[in-house]
């Protein structure tokens, strides 16, 4: 019998989640026919998120995806051109991406 034990400990780490939130026009336009609001969106996926451990970080989608700050910054259109640029980059586990653009036009 060996008297040498090798002890290891399995843990887990929360995954990183990305949050890209389209602040176009048509997505406040959209809200506001739902009377839904994005402080309440992000409420409620924060909550589900330390329910389950898991890591978010909120971004808004543009040109250049960049850190979430201010909910009401509004941009005229939606533009998915740097989403592959940041996948590179920021190598999220997971992409959470809020839109209202059809599943048509993200295939072309």
């Amino acid at each position: 019998m060996n008297p040498l034990v090798i002890w290891s400990k399995n843990g887990q780490n929360p995954q990183k989640i990305s949050v890209i939130c389209d602040l176009s026009e048509s997505m406040f336009i959209h809200l506001e026919d739902s009377q839904l609001e994005y402080d309440e969106i992000q409420k409620k996926i924060k909550t589900w998120a330390d329910n389950h451990e898991l890591n978010l970080i909120f971004f808004k989608l543009g040109r250049k995806i960049t850190k979430l700050d201010n909910l009401k910054s509004l941009d005229l259109t939606t533009d998915f051109r740097a989403i592959t640029d940041f996948i590179s980059f920021e190598q999220p586990h997971q992409i959470l991406l809020i839109t209202d653009v059809t599943e048509n036009f993200l295939e072309a």
